[in-house]
């Protein structure tokens, strides 16, 4: 995760600036966090859910 941050600050206007308009910037984040999302899904295991689904569910309702 810091890596992504780093690697943002280098190439976004801050910096470098290789991207530069604000539009460019959002379709870019919306990718790298569907693409996070994605590999987060797969290292999830459902048989974890099943076995923790009470404390999941808790902590889902006290947030």
């Amino acid at each position: 995760m810091p890596a992504y941050l780093i690697a943002g600050g280098i190439v976004g206007p801050g910096a470098l600036g290789l991207i530069a308009s604000p539009e460019s910037l959002d379709a870019i984040g919306r990718l790298a966090l569907l693409l996070l999302m994605f590999g987060v899904g797969l290292e999830l295991h459902l048989s974890t859910f099943r076995r923790d689904a009470i404390w999941l569910l808790a902590a889902g309702l006290l947030a």
